[in-house]
C-alpha cells in the first residue's frame, strides 16, 4: 500500500486534480487570457532635448527634400534654435512596456545621420547623410533590446555642415511601436 500523505519535503499543487487508481489527471483552468498591449512612441513636442537644457522639441516644417513618411508619426522635430556646425542634437522620451515583448519596430528618418539608444545602450544607427527621403528612411527591429519595464529612448541626430533653416535644416521623424502581451491568469 502506498502512503499518499504529504510531508514537509513534498510540493503541493494548487490546482484542481482528479486521482483514480491508475493515473493522476491534472485539470487546468484555461480561462486565463492574454491581454495585448501596444506602446507607440513618436517624434512630437513631448520629446525632451537634453542637449538644449532639457527643453521640449519643437515641430518644424519639413524641408522640400524630406519625402520620408511614417504613418502615425508627425511632425518632424528639432530643437528650438539653430545648431552649430555638425552639432549632435539628442531627443529623449520615456516609455513603459507591460508584459512579454512580442515585437519592437522603429521607423526613422533624419537629416542627417542618427544613433538610437535604449537605456544608454546603442541599438541602431544610420550613417547615411541622406536618410530623409522615402527611399532611404530606415526600419529597425529592436525586439531584442526592449524588455518589460520603464525605458528611455534616446535618438541623437547630427546635422552635417552649417545649420540653415532654409538650405541645411536638421530634423527627426520616428515611430517606435512595441507590441506585448500580459497574461491575466486566474491563479
Amino acid at each position: 500500500m502506498t502512503d499518499n500523505t504529504m510531508n514537509d519535503s513534498d510540493i503541493g499543487i494548487d490546482i484542481p486534480v482528479v486521482i483514480n487508481s491508475t493515473k493522476l489527471v491534472v485539470e487546468v483552468d484555461n480561462e486565463a487570457e492574454d491581454v495585448a498591449h501596444t506602446e507607440t512612441i513618436v517624434s512630437d513636442n513631448t520629446n525632451t532635448v537634453p542637449t538644449d537644457s532639457g527643453a521640449n522639441a519643437v515641430s518644424i516644417t519639413p524641408h522640400p527634400a524630406w519625402t520620408a513618411t511614417i504613418p502615425g508619426s508627425t511632425p518632424w522635430i528639432w530643437e528650438a534654435g539653430a545648431t552649430s556646425p555638425n552639432e549632435v542634437v539628442a531627443f529623449e522620451k520615456s516609455f513603459t512596456v507591460i508584459g512579454t515583448v512580442l515585437s519592437a519596430t522603429l521607423d526613422i528618418a533624419s537629416d542627417n545621420n542618427y544613433r538610437v539608444l535604449i537605456d544608454g545602450t546603442e541599438v541602431a544607427a544610420g550613417a547615411s547623410t541622406n536618410n530623409f527621403t522615402l527611399a532611404t528612411q530606415d526600419t529597425h527591429n529592436l525586439s531584442a533590446f526592449v524588455t518589460p519595464g520603464v525605458h528611455t529612448l534616446r535618438i541623437e541626430v547630427t546635422n552635417v555642415g552649417v545649420f540653415n533653416a532654409n538650405s541645411n535644416p536638421g530634423g527627426l521623424l520616428y515611430k517606435l511601436v512595441v507590441e506585448s502581451k500580459e497574461c491575466q491568469c486566474n491563479v
